[in-house]
């Protein structure tokens, strides 16, 4: 949950304040692309959910979840660093279908391992203490966005969110979960 409260500061929060400006200034298009790009986005994360159902993974889960965030973290870097706006509209079909994949492994995980007694307080633990940050992580990137280019501050966002997952990767806590 720790690691996810601070993903969600350092690299969500930098998204949702930075990608409409990224949208404008470097790609020289308006709100109907910079929501065309969160439609991909969710488009792919159907697809990966769909693509869960049918695999139904049972062995290994930690590690898989866990890489695809770090190849969603990695197309967040290529997202801020093309210069062209479909390359930037791919990118986010990409990271949407390891998010999803993810996201839905990580809750049947959850609904398969906790006791039933205990489903609601721990879902809504898991909930709150991922998002508990993200008001301050929306108001740090609001500060931050005047210091550098949209893209060069996603792309160090996403970067760090890169490292933190491969920190989770090399933990034998998550590398042993099934």
């Amino acid at each position: 949950i720790g690691t996810f409260s601070l993903i969600l500061l350092v690299g969500f929060a930098a998204l949702q304040v930075l990608l409409p400006k990224l949208v404008a200034d470097t790609w020289h298009r308006g709100v109907g692309s910079y929501g065309l790009l969160f439609t991909l986005q969710g488009a792919g994360m159907v697809v990966g959910s769909v693509v869960l159902a049918q695999t139904a993974p049972q062995r290994r889960r930690g590690i898989l979840i866990y890489s695809l965030f770090t190849v969603s973290s990695s197309l967040g870097v290529l997202l801020g660093l093309s210069p062209w706006y479909w390359g930037g509209a791919a990118l986010q079909v990409g990271r949407g279908f390891c998010i999803g994949f993810g996201i839905t492994l990580w809750d049947t995980m959850l609904m398969q391992r906790v006791p039933q007694h205990m489903l609601s307080r721990v879902i809504s633990m898991d909930w709150f203490g991922s998002l508990g940050l993200l008001p301050a992580g929306l108001g740090l990137w609001a500060v931050l966005s005047g210091f550098a280019p949209p893209g060069t501050l996603i792309a160090a966002s996403m970067a760090f969110c890169t490292f933190l997952y491969l920190l989770g990767l090399a933990d034998p806590r998550i590398r042993n979960v099934d």
